[in-house]
């Protein structure tokens, strides 16, 4: 039973890393460029000659169910949003996938070095209250840490992903971000 908790662990972390790769790949490329890396991994799959032709199938098949499942997750979770359009499936990004995007970004953005901290101080009006939760989540899921109620820091580099965050939502006049 250990065993199988431990696999299935390792399987929801593997999937979340996949789900939040393929956001990034949708970020990056045209619509096209779905059906690109669909053909990209369908041939890396001739990188594994010595494992024979019915493993390679398997691998293969397995690797479309995967992507398909995390299309369908994505989707259903508001992450994105799929469209036929004769036999090609369009696939655009939304705010929820781009915000995702934006926090996976700042758990990965580089450390300052030793005793620096970028600070983020706002006061966003009872009106823009939605906003002001969302913004709270965002720093909360990028790895800030609060200080006060409306003072978070990090040890990470991330002014230009918090400024991108703030300009997106137009809340400038309320944010201030500063590295000390």
């Amino acid at each position: 039973k250990w065993e199988n908790m431990n696999s299935k662990k390792i399987k929801q972390k593997q999937e979340k890393t996949f789900a939040k790769e393929l956001l990034i790949f949708i970020e990056t490329r045209a619509t096209h460029g779905l059906e690109w890396w669909l053909d990209a991994g369908r041939s890396t799959w001739s990188a594994y000659g010595e494992l024979g032709a019915a493993k390679r199938i398997r691998l293969r098949e397995q690797f479309e169910q995967q992507l398909r499942r995390t299309l369908y997750n994505l989707e259903r979770r508001g992450s994105i949003k799929r469209k036929r359009v004769g036999n090609t499936i369009c696939i655009a990004l939304t705010e929820k996938g781009a915000a995702q995007i934006l926090c996976s970004k700042l758990n990965c953005a580089p450390k300052h070095p030793q005793g620096k901290h970028t600070l983020v101080f706002f006061d966003i009006p009872e009106e823009l209250r939605t906003v002001r939760i969302l913004f709270r989540r965002f720093l909360q899921e990028g790895g800030f840490y609060q200080w006060q109620k409306s003072v978070w820091a990090s040890d990470r580099d991330t002014i230009v992903l918090i400024q991108t965050f703030i300009k997106k939502h137009r809340i400038t006049q309320w944010v201030t971000v500063c590295t000390t």
